[in-house]
């Protein structure tokens, strides 16, 4: 089973992207939070009960509290650790150079791509496209 962690504020979003998600991968577990402080209580809650980290975790750029960028920033190194073999794709409604030249500061993003989600785009990340 692969594992997803959906980090949106979106409503909408919340609920399309899942199903997408759910389209591409019919064997999967999708946790979805509207936070990044719900996303890194959620990460401490797994390390807590020693569960498997999400493999892929699709992150929000612009979110009130905090943005996509400060949640990467406010990770703990035990929480780095954990992650360290999950794949984080930042989300973007714009596609804002600015935010693109920051993504690739960060060592852990390993995309950055404009939304919504495509069934063909989770397919090819996952290694299963035609």
């Amino acid at each position: 089973m692969i594992r997803f962690l959906l980090i949106d504020d979106d409503d909408i979003i919340s609920v399309i992207h899942p199903a997408t998600i759910q389209r591409a991968i019919s064997d999967s577990d999708i946790e979805i939070t509207p936070s990044g402080y719900e996303a890194i209580a959620l990460i401490d809650e797994l390390i807590e009960l020693q569960e498997a980290p999400p493999n892929y975790i699709f992150l929000d750029i612009n979110m009130p509290e905090i943005s996509g960028f400060e949640f990467l920033d406010r990770l703990t190194e035990t929480e780095l650790d954990f992650l360290k073999d999950s794949k984080i794709i930042m989300l973007s409604s714009s596609v804002n150079q600015k935010d693109i030249e920051r993504a690739k500061t960060y060592p852990m993003i390993r995309d950055f791509i404009s939304k919504p989600l495509t069934v063909e785009y989770i397919r090819e990340l996952v290694g299963l496209a035609n």
